[in-house]
C-alpha cells in the first residue's frame, strides 16, 4: 500500500472524529447551517489521496492489506445513525428524576408566577422591602432573563432569614434553569451576609444539536446547602444576579463515540466529558473547558483510539479561551479584526490516535503506535490543525498484517479554505 495514501486516510479519520464535535459550538452541521449534518463527503471533496510517485514499480508487488483494508475502508466516511439514545423521554427521566428538587421547582414556579401576575418588582432589595412578599428582583444577561424571587422571610435579632427563588431562560429545552436557597441572611443594616448561592434545583439535562449529545448541570436537592464548588448556582446581591456557576457534563451518543480503555477495547457506556468549572455572566458568555474521562472510538471505526488532551467549547460572543491557538493568517483571513472575540468553535489543544492493533512495531508488539494532532480548531468556517507522526514505525520494525511498513516522520498542516 503507498504510505502517503495511508497517511492521508489516517489525517481524513482524524477529521472525521471531531466532525460532529463542529455542531457542540455552531448548532448546526461544520458550514453553520441547522438541521442535519453535512455528509462527511462532502467536506472531504477535494481532499482525495492521490497516488504517491514511488519510482520504478517494474519489480513491485501489488497488494491490500486485508486487516488494513476492514479498518479503512475507503476515502469518503458518512455517518449513520443506528438509533435514538436522548430522546424526549431521556431528558424528561433526568429533569424530573428527585421528588424533593420537583417540589422546590413547584413552589419555584408559583412564587414567580405569583410575582409576574402583580408586578410586584424591585430594583434594589433594602430591608423594608421584605414587609410584603413576594418580591421579585428582574435583570437581562445577553438573551436571557433572570428573575429573582423572594417567598418569605423570618427574622432573627440581627438578620432576616429569606428564602429566595431564582429562574434563568434559555434558548434550549427545557427552557429555563430554577435555583434556591432558604437561608439567605439580610442585614437589618443593609446588604447580605455570608452566602449568597443558590443551587441548581436537581440536575438538569439540555440536548445539544438534536440527540447527538447532552449537556448535564449538576444541580442538589438541598435549598439548605446554597450553591457549592461542586454544582451549578448563581450568585446573588442586593441588586439582584451577579453571575452563573456551572459544573456538569457533556454525554456524547454512542451513534457518534463509544468509550474504550488504553488497549482500544470498547466499554459499555457513553463517552463523557466533565466541565471544569466556569463562571459566566450570562448564557451566551460560556467557554468550557472538557476534560475527556476515557480514550474512545468512533462508532464504525473500530480499532482507532483516540485521546484528548484539552478541548475548549466556547459558546461566548464576549470572550475568548487564552488556551486557543489560531493558525498563522487565521485572525486575519477570517476574524472581524473590530469583534475577535466573537468568534465560537471547538479547540483542541492535542488529540493522541491509537492505529489499530493490525499495525504495530516488531520489537514491542503489545504497544499502540499512535499518531496525533496539534492544534486543532473547528468552526463554521471549516477544520485547522497540524496533523503529525514520528518515529512511529522505524525501517524494518513496522509491521501490518505482515507486510512491511515503516514511517520515520509525518506531519501535514490542514487549513480552513
Amino acid at each position: 500500500m503507498q504510505r502517503t495514501a495511508i497517511y492521508k486516510r489516517f489525517t481524513f479519520i482524524i477529521i472525521f472524529v471531531l466532525y460532529g464535535l463542529v455542531s457542540l459550538a455552531t448548532g448546526g452541521d461544520s458550514s453553520g447551517r441547522t438541521g442535519a449534518p453535512l455528509p462527511f463527503n462532502e467536506i472531504l471533496k477535494g481532499y482525495a489521496p492521490k497516488p504517491a510517485n514511488i519510482g520504478n514499480t517494474a519489480n513491485a508487488t501489488s497488494r491490500s492489506f486485508a486487516k488494513l483494508d476492514e479498518y479503512i475502508a475507503g476515502e469518503q466516511f458518512s455517518f449513520q445513525a443506528t438509533g435514538t439514545e436522548f430522546t424526549d423521554q431521556y431528558f424528561e427521566e433526568v429533569n424530573t428524576a428527585n421528588t424533593t428538587a420537583e417540589e422546590y421547582k413547584a413552589k419555584a414556579r408559583a412564587v414567580l408566577a405569583e410575582i409576574e401576575s402583580s408586578n410586584s418588582y424591585i430594583d434594589y432589595l433594602e430591608p423594608s422591602d421584605i414587609n410584603k412578599l413576594p418580591i421579585g428582583l428582574r435583570k437581562r444577561a445577553g438573551n436571557s432573563e433572570i428573575t429573582i424571587a423572594i417567598s418569605n422571610a423570618t427574622f432573627t435579632d440581627k438578620y432576616a432569614n429569606l428564602t429566595v427563588f431564582a429562574r434563568v431562560k434559555i434558548p434550549q429545552a427545557p427552557y429555563e434553569l430554577l435555583f434556591g436557597i432558604s437561608g439567605l441572611k439580610l442585614s437589618y443594616k443593609g446588604g447580605i451576609i455570608g452566602n449568597a448561592s443558590l443551587v441548581l434545583l436537581g440536575d438538569v439535562a439540555i440536548p445539544i444539536n438534536g440527540d447527538n449529545a447532552a449537556l448535564i448541570l449538576k444541580g442538589s436537592m438541598d435549598m439548605a446547602t446554597g450553591g457549592s464548588t461542586s454544582k451549578t448556582f448563581i450568585t446573588v446581591s442586593c441588586n439582584g444576579f451577579e453571575q452563573l456557576g456551572v459544573n456538569g457534563e457533556i454525554q456524547f451518543s454512542r451513534n457518534m463515540i463509544v468509550p474504550s480503555d488504553a488497549a482500544g477495547t470498547i466499554l459499555n457506556g457513553r463517552v463523557t466529558a466533565a466541565l471544569d468549572q466556569i463562571l459566566v455572566t450570562n448564557w451566551n458568555d460560556m467557554i468550557i473547558d472538557l476534560t475527556f474521562q476515557s480514550p474512545f472510538q468512533v462508532n464504525g471505526l473500530q480499532g482507532f483510539n483516540f485521546t484528548v488532551t484539552r478541548a475548549v467549547f466556547d459558546f461566548s460572543d464576549l470572550h475568548n479561551s487564552e488556551h486557543v491557538v489560531y493558525p498563522q493568517g487565521y485572525q486575519q483571513k477570517y476574524l472581524n479584526a473590530d469583534n475577535l472575540t466573537a468568534w465560537r468553535g471547538v479547540y483542541v489543544e492535542k488529540l493522541s490516535i491509537g492505529l489499530p492493533k493490525a499495525i504495530k512495531n516488531r520489537d514491542n508488539p503489545n504497544a499502540i503506535v499512535s499518531f496525533g494532532v496539534d492544534d486543532l480548531l473547528i468552526d463554521n468556517n471549516g477544520i485547522s490543525g497540524v496533523f503529525f507522526g514520528e518515529n512511529v514505525l522505524p525501517i524494518n520494525k513496522g509491521t501490518a498484517s505482515g507486510w512491511q511498513v515503516f514511517n520515520r516522520q509525518y506531519k501535514s498542516s490542514l487549513r480552513s479554505q
